[in-house]
């Protein structure tokens, strides 16, 4: 597969090859401040993510800490099972020296199963989106009425009606659009 820029033929390997040469750029510039702060935290709660853009090739993976709200790690994966997600968080924990004390994920498969082998003590739970995500569709699932009425409501909040560009005002931040 090739992409077309202006009559400019990129190979799809070609920009694999940028790509991973930006996350090792990234990851070297993202670990020098990190450092201090994780050295001083000296724990982390480590959210983990995969996202493929298309259904074929590589994964991008992001590992961020959320006490510190600091990205620690990104990777290109070609295959994310449990061993391989497992030698990557122990990276983490090594490089910056910081103890794990928790897990947020989607609870993907190779993470659940990573977490039940390597981490068993430590705890584990969906990130606001998938539980919120998960939680609906247990209500869509076990009560289509109660799922209807709360889509209703949802729908018809105002920030979801308003113009885009109507201003409101916030407190601290004075008028701004939704």
């Amino acid at each position: 597969m090739s992409i077309l820029i202006e009559h400019v033929k990129i190979s799809e390997s070609t920009i694999r090859k940028y790509i991973n040469e930006i996350d090792a750029f990234l990851s070297n510039q993202i670990d020098k401040h990190t450092v201090q702060i994780l050295k001083a935290q000296g724990k982390i709660i480590l959210a983990l993510d995969g996202q493929k853009p298309d259904n074929k090739g590589a994964a991008l993976w992001l590992f961020v800490d959320l006490i510190s709200n600091r990205v620690l790690k990104i990777v290109i994966l070609e295959s994310a099972d449990h061993a391989t997600l497992h030698a990557l968080v122990e990276e983490i924990r090594t490089f910056y020296e910081v103890e794990l004390i928790g897990l947020v994920s989607d609870k993907q498969g190779s993470i659940v199963k990573m977490r039940d082998i390597f981490y068993a003590e430590i705890l584990h739970q969906y990130c606001h989106f998938h539980f919120l995500q998960n939680l609906w569709n247990h209500i869509a699932a076990k009560d289509g009425n109660l799922h209807k009425e709360l889509s209703k409501a949802v729908n018809n909040l105002h920030i979801l009606k308003v113009s885009k560009t109507r201003k409101i005002f916030f407190e601290g931040i004075g008028k701004a659009p939704i």
